[in-house]
């Protein structure tokens, strides 16, 4: 990089960074509360509108960038674990034996959201 009083040389190393954490107690402390316990109200997920509404139980949270001379790599999920969820009334199975291009999208908004390969995949999925 060049300026009007000289060149700067910059070197940035490669590294790799994980991040993981249970975030619940973050979350009541802003005031999320009736999800974690009885005054929960998910019962709009569950074909059985009578059963008793699942809560949930924990929430974890990862995240991970890898820096390299190939570029940047980042990628990051949340999760909450239902407790009392209802099963599921029907079962599918889908078998992703070959290379695959996956989407997450906001369906009110049709935006992208986050978009991945997976290339290489094990030699016998279960």
């Amino acid at each position: 990089m060049s300026t009007d009083s000289g060149v700067i040389h910059a070197h940035l190393p490669k590294f790799g960074v994980f991040y993981s954490d249970e975030l619940s107690d973050n979350l009541k402390a802003l005031g999320i509360n009736d999800a974690f316990g009885g005054n929960a109200d998910f019962k709009g997920m569950l074909a059985d509108k009578n059963a008793a509404s699942p809560f949930i139980s924990q929430v974890l949270h990862e995240t991970t960038i890898t820096v390299t001379e190939e570029g940047t790599r980042a990628a990051a999920v949340t999760a909450e674990v239902f407790y009392g969820a209802a099963p599921i009334e029907e079962e599918h199975y889908v078998y992703l034996d070959r290379p695959f291009l996956y989407m997450i999208i906001n369906t009110k908004t049709n935006t992208p959201l986050f978009i991945g390969t997976v290339e290489n995949l094990p030699d016998k999925i279960n």
